[in-house]
Parts: C-alpha cells; structure tokens; sequence
C-alpha cells in the first residue's frame, strides 16, 4: 500500500489509527505476538474503508456500526387560551357548588355500578311478567316529555337531570362574564358601575369570591393589552338573514367537536346500530321462546325462565328502552338550546361590540366563538358580509 493511495482514503487512515490505538498493547515480552493480531486488522480495514466510514470503524474496533434508520419528526407546542381555561373553570366550580349538582352526580355514580345496572334490568324484566309497575312507565314518559315531575329513577333520569343542571350553569356563567366583559371594556367606567356590580355578585353566587376576582383580573388584563394595541375594530353589521346563517353554522360545527353530544349519540347507537343478521336473530328467539312458553308442560315454565334471562341480557324490554331514549333525546334538546343560546351571545355581542367599539367584549366575543366551533371555523364565521353558509347534510 503506498503512501498515495493513504492520502487519498480519509478514511482508511482514520480506521488504521482507530486500529492501531485499540490493538496495540503497551510493551512486553509478548508484544512481537501483537504483531500478527494487528496485521489482520489493518487489512479488514482498508477493505471495508471503500465501502462506508460505519464499515471502516466496525472492521478495525470490531464494534457493530449503528445502520439504524434516521427518525424524522415534528413536535408541536400548544398555548392554552387563557379566557377559553378561565370559561372551563368556572363552569367547574359553578357544579361544585351546587349542592344538586353534587346530588345528581351521586345518583349517577351509584347507578352506573355493574349491580345496579343488573337490577335494574331484572326489575324490568319482572314488570314484564307480572305487571307490578302498572301505567307507571307511561306516567313518567309524560313527565318527561312536558318536564314535570324529574325523578331519579334510574341511570337515564340521573344522567338526563345532571346534564340538564350542567347546560343551565354554563349558560348563566357565560352570560354574567359576557357582561363584565361588556362593562368593563365600555370607556367610561362610572356608568357601567351598577352593571359591573351585578354581574359580579351574579358570579360570586355561581363560582364564589375568588374565582369570580381571578375572572375580572384576566378580563381586566385583557382590556389593557387591547388599549395598547390600538387595533381597528370591524364595522361591518350583518343582516338579520346574515346573522341567522353564521348562528347556525356555529352550532352545526358545535355539535360536531362537542363531547357531550358525541357521548349521547354514542348511547343512541346502543339502540339503533344493529345488523340485519342482529335484528332478524332477536324476533326469532323472542317469538320462539314467547311461544313455547304456551305450552301446558314444564316446558312452558322453562321457556319464560329462559325469555326472562334472555331479557336481562339482551339489555331489557324494548318499553324500558323507548324510555331511556327518551331521556336520550331530552339530552341532545337540552344541549342543542345550550350550543344555541351560546351562538346567539356571541354573535349578538360581536355586533354589539363593532358598533360601540368596545374591544374587549369583541375580543371574548371572538374567543367564545372560537371555543365553540374551532379557531378555523371562528375567523369564516366573523368574516365580512359575504359569508355562504356549509351545505348541510341530512342527519343519517
């Protein structure tokens, strides 16, 4: 090997130096025997160094190079929004006041467990063989449907009463913060006062003395960084049609991302998402076991024995599941009024704001769009006059 054919292999010199550091040993009597373990590692060396430098320093250290693939990725970093955290907060501590929210939630708890569930399904089962309830469940229906007499009954009513008092707090915190946020970022000061005091009293009744202070320091933060910004408000003031068009395409994409309704029709498809196979499968065992239960025999008995397990199993009688749909749909409208009146106190605050150029109540008018329907969905929505509403799908 000449000197050349080294000066022009970088990487052969580094592999025979890596070689000769790790293979020669430090003088002894033995070191002629190093000599010949040295040799063959020089060699490997100036043939691997042709092919890669991992190759080269694997030959002459006798260490597996790293042939591993590179890993190639993004990381993303989310800011909270600090009005859309206050919001949440507040909703919390709105339920955890409430002492029939704490009650509700208890009954929802106690009748979630796998005994209750199970005696609630064998109680109904049992009204199906003997008739004790009477025209109870329809009562109840009645009751559900014009809203007298809520009950806790069952997991259904638990839950349908909970959510009920859930939608009402929410609705009264958002309006008592949109009115601070109004008379806080009006100019003068002195003739929001009275207005100012009554919202925060409102407040401090739902979520108590200090969240309702940490809620006027941040909106109070919020209006100075707005004064100093000095941006121009839009001027634009939509029509009536306008308005109506960007209210309920805000509830539409609501609905969409919103977890609640997501829970409830997942509980729905319980009940309505079944295949043909399914469907035919419980008429034939149904009808079949109903008719041998006729028979004069104990084949009779046995036969309602197994329709009464069968029952139990498969979820309960179809009447007790009409009801719990019922208490479903009563859900789902108490949500839909909630998404709307939200919809509706931003848009008309929004318009509100444009119009008596009061930033900060435009400014949380913009953020509780946002915390609706998405930022991306928020700056179509509060965009010009020449808005076109989504072509809405029908409802499979």
């Amino acid at each position: 090997m000449s000197c050349k054919s080294v000066r022009k292999s970088p990487h052969l010199v580094s592999a025979i130096v890596a070689a000769l550091t790790l293979s020669a040993p430090a003088w002894s009597p033995s070191a002629a025997n190093s000599t010949a373990q040295v040799v063959p590692t020089l060699a490997q060396a100036a043939a691997a160094s042709s092919a890669s430098p991992a190759a080269a320093t694997q030959a002459a250290t006798g260490v597996p190079a790293d042939n591993s693939k590179k890993l190639e990725g993004s990381v993303t970093i989310s800011i909270p929004d600090p009005f859309a955290a206050c919001i949440s907060d507040l909703i919390e501590s709105a339920q955890s006041k409430d002492q029939q929210f704490a009650t509700y939630q208890q009954a929802v708890d106690r009748y979630s467990t796998v005994g209750s569930k199970m005696g609630e399904r064998t109680s109904d089962c049992l009204n199906y063989t003997l008739m004790y309830k009477g025209i109870s469940p329809s009562s109840e229906a009645g009751d559900v449907v014009l809203g007298e007499k809520n009950k806790l009954k069952g997991i259904a009513s638990a839950k349908y009463l909970r959510q009920k008092l859930h939608d009402e707090l929410q609705l009264k915190v958002l309006n008592n913060v949109m009115q601070l946020a109004m008379t806080l970022g009006n100019g003068d000061e002195q003739d929001s006062s009275k207005e100012f005091r009554q919202g925060q009293e409102e407040l401090v009744k739902l979520v108590g003395q200090q969240q309702a202070d940490r809620t006027v320091a941040l909106l109070k933060s919020m209006r100075d960084q707005q004064q100093q910004q000095a941006k121009q408000l839009p001027k634009q003031v939509w029509t009536i049609s306008q308005t109506e068009k960007r209210i309920q395409a805000a509830v539409q994409a609501a609905a969409t991302v919103d977890p609640i309704v997501k829970e409830i029709e997942d509980d729905v498809h319980h009940y309505n998402h079944h295949s043909s196979a399914a469907l035919a499968g419980q008429r034939v065992v149904r009808v079949a076991l109903s008719a041998v239960s006729l028979a004069p025999s104990v084949v009779g008995p046995a036969a309602q024995a197994v329709l009464f397990g069968f029952l139990v199993v498969s979820g309960g009688t179809e009447q007790e599941k009409v009801l719990r749909e019922l208490y479903l749909d009563k859900r789902l409208s108490s949500r839909a009024h909630l998404l709307s009146e939200e919809a509706h106190l931003a848009f008309e605050n929004y318009q509100l704001a444009a119009m008596t150029n009061n930033r900060l109540l435009m400014s949380c008018s913009e953020q509780l769009v946002s915390r609706m329907a998405g930022s991306a969905s928020a700056t179509k929505l509060l965009s010009g006059s020449d808005y076109v509403s989504p072509p809405t799908t029908q409802a499979q």
